[in-house]
């Protein structure tokens, strides 16, 4: 397969020659604005996402919410002839020393990849994969890595033999026909009698009210939700990845803004007070779970006030005609009980220079200790008992 790589900053239009064989050359074209590339965005979204972190305007909201330089910014589109095959947005950002690419959103959203023609990488062996992934890296500007965090297996397989694989693990996705079916296949004679129980004991709490915000309420409600989140956060000595004022604005910004997404922030109010939320955004019948918080009042566990309002929401959004609801990334109870999918996903290095080899040896160690933490009781204890210490920032 003939390749011809362009590096540019301004839009691309495709080439329309073909090679000696007949099979359309390949135009690479790397932008800092991501406007110059949103006809190929878009045509490759209409395709269908994995995730909102690959919507245009989640991700244009993104950098205008964080006022991300365009100097930081590295969009990557692919062309075989006129066709759009292959889109990444890119934000760069240093780490351990070295100058890293990676997904602008991170770890926002619960899995993330490029966006593809599945067609046309289904004609490419593993030698052609290869070969357009080793001109895509060489399209992108001098850094010492690539890092591509959370890709599901299925897009992983167009990088051909390029990445080196880190720490894998699995996104949890719901995905039945009607609530009746999701209903009959998740929920067993003991859980629905758990289910009741639970709501019987939070119905002794008081007066419960269930349902989605209004626009006039996203203020209150995301509010509460950052102080709930902030304050599991806080126990737990981890970083708020929501401190940033700038952070929590994108979250206000994109259900303000997004006419391709739609937002659903489901609350749970006991007497009136907010007791548990969830940010979802939706796109035709698939609906993503960002956020999840639930209040810290000890004297609520008995009811089960987080359990209760997934309940509710799974049953409501079935009933309304989605076909799909991804929970993110990482192992839960809630996830294994609602979830009849699992995805796999893994986070992918292309060390670019001796840097870079570095970069990902460090990181690579550090991912692996964090996963050994939360999956051992004994660590976590230990981990918390630390950062009690000396603070979540130590």
């Amino acid at each position: 397969m003939a390749q011809r790589a362009t590096t540019q900053s301004g839009s691309n239009t495709g080439d329309r020659h073909l090679d000696a064989s007949g099979e359309p050359l390949l135009t690479i074209s790397v932008a800092a604005d991501i406007n110059e590339i949103e006809g190929a965005w878009r045509h490759l979204e209409a395709g269908g996402i994995e995730s909102p972190g690959q919507a245009f305007e989640f991700v244009r909201t993104w950098v205008q919410a964080l006022e991300i330089a365009p100097r930081r910014q590295v969009y990557i589109s692919v062309h075989a002839g006129t066709k759009p095959v292959l889109v990444m947005g890119l934000g760069e950002y240093r780490r351990f020393g070295a100058r890293v690419l990676g997904w602008l959103p991170g770890l926002h959203v619960g899995c993330n990849g490029p966006l593809i023609d599945g067609k046309y990488f289904s004609t490419l062996n593993q030698k052609q994969r290869t070969a357009l992934w080793g001109r895509v890296l060489q399209a992108l500007p001098p850094v010492d890595a690539l890092h591509l965090l959370a890709v599901p297996d299925g897009l992983a397989q167009s990088f051909g033999k390029h990445g080196r694989r880190g720490v894998g693990e699995f996104v949890y996705r719901a995905e039945f026909s009607s609530w009746q079916e999701c209903d009959r296949v998740q929920r067993t004679r003991k859980r629905r009698k758990r289910d009741r129980q639970q709501g019987a004991k939070l119905a002794l709490l008081g007066d419960i009210e269930f349902g989605v915000a209004r626009p006039d309420e996203y203020d209150h409600v995301l509010k509460t939700m950052f102080a709930q989140k902030a304050a599991r956060f806080a126990d737990l000595g981890i970083t708020d990845p929501f401190a940033n004022e700038k952070v929590r604005g994108f979250y206000h910004d994109i259900i303000a803004h997004s006419q391709a997404l739609e937002a659903k922030i489901f609350v749970l109010r006991l007497n009136g007070e907010i007791v548990a939320v969830r940010y979802c955004l939706g796109r035709d019948k698939e609906l993503y779970a960002l956020i999840s918080s639930m209040s810290e009042n000890r004297e609520l566990q008995s009811g089960s006030p987080g359990k209760q309002s997934l309940f509710r929401i799974v049953q409501t959004i079935f009933d309304e005609g989605y076909r799909s609801y991804d929970l993110g990334a990482g192992q839960a109870d809630e996830k294994r009980n609602w979830c009849n999918r699992e995805i796999a996903v893994a986070h992918y290095f292309f060390p670019k220079t001796a840097t870079g080899w570095v970069f990902m040896a460090a990181q690579r160690a550090l991912d692996f200790a964090k996963r050994k933490v939360k999956t051992d009781a004994r660590l976590l204890t230990l981990y918390k008992r630390l950062k009690g210490r000396t603070g979540p920032d130590a």
